[in-house]
């Protein structure tokens, strides 16, 4: 009786390499695919940060601009308002301490 075993292992080592080869073409596509998705997300993030970021700056800056009109406007009252702040705080801090 003839030993088919070799050849037949051959073969079957042949098939698998090849079935590794396209395994690693298979991931070599999907790592590519998966790199392009993570950079049209990081794109898309980037974009949303940055507007709300100019958002909170045209905010920050109108509530500014408005401090400084209220101010200009009645400085009596914005000074006692900013000591009687700053006693509350100081007195809030002071007493944390103890």
């Amino acid at each position: 009786m003839p030993d088919t075993t070799q050849p037949n292992m051959h073969s079957e080592i042949e098939s698998l390499r090849t079935e590794i080869r396209q395994l690693q073409v298979d991931l070599a596509s999907l790592a590519d695919s998966v790199r392009g998705v993570v950079r049209a997300g990081k794109a898309e993030a980037v974009g949303r940060v940055n507007d709300t970021a100019d958002k909170a700056w045209s905010e920050a800056k109108s509530l500014a601009d408005g401090l400084a009109k209220q101010i200009e406007e009645k400085p009596v009252t914005a000074m006692v308002s900013a000591f009687s702040i700053g006693m509350l705080l100081g007195l809030l801090f002071t007493n944390r301490r103890a």
